[in-house]
């Protein structure tokens, strides 16, 4: 389970699938509201439930 207190801007996202999903813009409270300026995140912010990602790493 990720620790969502570890979870810093600008980290890599990625899913359950293994699959890069976008670059953290910022945590809000158990959600990850992904970079717009991210082509993983197609341009646009999104805002996922921490649940939803198998892990971050640094970028």
């Amino acid at each position: 389970m990720i620790n969502v207190a570890e979870i810093k801007e600008h980290m890599v996202v990625v899913g359950s699938d293994g699959k890069h999903v976008g670059k953290v813009d910022h945590v809000l409270g158990t959600d990850i509201e992904l970079a717009k300026f991210d082509m993983g995140a197609g341009l646009q912010h999104h805002l996922i439930p921490v649940s939803w990602v198998d892990h971050v790493e640094n970028d």
